[in-house]
């Protein structure tokens, strides 16, 4: 019949096309390291880590000493015989993983603080300025440095007790009650 001269014709197509393809032996195991050359050559896994040329990533400054070596990585991707573009691919996703993780605790600490300071103005009202000072003057007063003073205030501003802490200390100091 027509129908399976054309079935036959078209079976015939495929395997021409796939026989026309580079074969490749499957290595037969994890010593196999004549096997597992050649399938990373036709592969196009690089011979070096290096190979990959990953990009450095644009990371928020910010991060500072949180970095992330793409050298590492590479060397990791090469180890588990990645494809450039698996590793490419793989590395794209784990620096932008990386930033939205850090974009997400900005955000959580934003609304922490906001949520200290609404709790910190209902309760004291309009003394929440004059309060918020004297704490302020407490931490400048006793920090070495800026740094210490920007650390030592975000840790304390974080929560509502931090702040009454530090107003209180500020409080004795304006009456005089602390030398």
């Amino acid at each position: 019949s027509i129908e399976g001269l054309s079935k036959a014709f078209e079976s015939h197509a495929n395997l021409e096309k796939l026989l026309g393809h580079e074969k490749v032996p499957i290595p037969k195991g994890v010593d196999d390291v004549e096997g597992w050359n050649r399938f990373s050559k036709a592969m196009g896994i690089p011979d070096k880590a290096e190979g990959y040329g990953l990009p450095t990533p644009d990371m928020p400054k910010e991060l500072g000493e949180i970095s992330v070596d793409k050298n590492k990585f590479a060397e990791i991707a090469h180890s588990l015989k990645l494809t450039p573009s698996q590793a490419k691919g793989l590395w794209e996703a784990y620096t932008n993983e990386l930033k939205g993780s850090y974009e997400g605790f900005l955000k959580k600490q934003a609304e922490t603080l906001t949520n200290t300071v609404n709790k910190l103005r209902s309760e004291w009202g309009d003394a929440y300025e004059t309060n918020v000072s004297l704490g302020q003057e407490v931490i400048n007063k006793f920090c070495d440095s800026k740094e210490q003073a920007d650390l030592i205030t975000n840790v304390l501003a974080q929560h509502p007790d931090g702040v009454k802490f530090l107003s209180k200390i500020g409080n004795q100091f304006a009456e005089n009650k602390i030398g």
